[in-house]
């Protein structure tokens, strides 16, 4: 299964290189940091609260095997990308290590460099 693309954003001059994210479910808004210096902050409106599906349900307790983890590749061998990814920081799996446990039912893990899973170009 490859992932596929629903829109797109144009990024402001200097909004390069998204490196983390986090998502305000209620709020309805995407937060993304840049790896650039200094840092940006980028706020994504993502819809109203109501068309967010509920992270409890769409991800933590999902049936096995139809969520897709996908960990950032930190090896600097499999640079560029191809996609814009930046390199990651070994900190950088902390995060998706606690959803990963906080998940019922064992899910599916893969690199940002999986060209089967992901698009690269």
């Amino acid at each position: 299964m490859r992932s596929t693309g629903v829109g797109a954003l144009t990024l402001n001059p200097g909004e390069e290189g998204l490196y983390a994210a986090v998502i305000d479910v209620a709020g309805g808004f995407a937060y993304f940091g840049t790896y650039t210096s200094p840092g940006i902050v980028v706020k994504v409106g993502v819809g109203a609260p109501t068309g967010l599906p509920s992270v409890k349900s769409s991800i933590i307790e999902a049936a096995g095997g139809s969520v897709y983890l996908i960990y950032p590749d930190y090896d600097p061998g499999h640079s560029p990308k191809g996609n814009g990814a930046k390199n990651a920081a070994l900190s950088d799996f902390t995060a998706m290590g606690v959803v990963y446990g906080m998940t019922a039912n064992q899910q599916i893990t893969i690199l940002d460099t999986t060209p089967e899973t992901v698009e690269i170009a």
